[in-house]
């Protein structure tokens, strides 16, 4: 009993929350201790500067990180540190342009009001991106995405030893292949990705595309003509045909009405 006693206590991920709002420190110390068993809220600070000196002392392997403080906001605290040798999480209360930045760059974030379901499936996320090493990188992108104002974003995708830059625009379509997902642009040209069309979905569902099939995600300004059927088909600017399976076909057909 003993040895599992002291096994899960170290696999504990040691975590500070740091919120300029008393309500929301206690909201989350609260949700922390309810539903993250294996998360030991050690620390709550109420502005960078407090975070700064915590961190340093307790040496997290996590924090929980409001984005919009006075004096001193979330980033500009990060921007402290040489190294960020600890996961984030964010707390924000942003809009859906800015979630959209936090979700295509692939880094945790909660949205205030906190729900509980969704801190503990950002917290089950934690230990795989631990193993990793990948907060870096996907900090660096998430800065580059918050500062992409126009329609025609670049969509940062990771590759193995980095990351790939692509324009919305230039997408046509995806399709699922087994664990990848290749990507079919409109120069003819096409981009193979580690990552499952699911997860390409999530990637890029706020620029105007569509799931129509279990293997395909459509551009919706690549579309050029629906046809009408059990599902349906598509067809798209590069002439490439593809079928609207029964199960997408509502969604779709709501989609393009928008």
């Amino acid at each position: 009993m003993l040895v599992l006693a002291l096994f899960y206590i170290c696999n504990m991920l040691k975590a500070i929350a740091i919120d300029d709002e008393a309500d929301a420190l206690e909201i989350i110390t609260n949700q922390i201790g309810q539903h993250c068993s294996d998360i030991d809220l050690v620390d709550t600070c109420t502005s960078g500067f407090e975070g700064v000196k915590s961190i340093h002392t307790h040496k997290p392997d996590v924090v929980f990180l409001d984005v919009d403080m006075p004096q001193m906001t979330g980033f500009q605290m990060l921007e402290m540190f040489e190294e960020i040798d600890f996961e984030v999480i964010f707390t924000t209360a942003y809009d859906q342009y800015a979630v959209d930045a936090f979700r295509i760059s692939a880094i945790g974030f909660l949205l205030k009001p906190i729900d509980s379901e969704e801190l503990v499936n950002v917290v089950n996320r934690l230990s795989t991106r631990r193993e990793e090493h990948l907060f870096k990188r996907h900090y660096d992108k998430l800065r580059y995405n918050l500062n992409q104002k126009n329609t025609n974003k670049q969509i940062a995708f990771p590759t193995q030893d980095g990351f790939e830059f692509i324009y919305s625009q230039e997408i046509v379509y995806c399709e699922a292949d087994g664990n990848y997902t290749t990507i079919y642009l409109a120069d003819g040209s096409k981009q193979v990705f580690s990552r499952l069309l699911k997860e390409t979905e999530m990637l890029i569902e706020s620029y105007r595309f569509c799931r129509i099939h279990k293997s395909y995600l459509i551009n919706l300004d690549h579309l050029k003509k629906y046809k009408r059927g059990d599902g349906g088909s598509v067809k798209l600017s590069n002439g490439k045909s593809l079928p609207v399976s029964r199960h997408y076909k509502e969604f779709f057909l709501a989609k393009i009405k928008q």
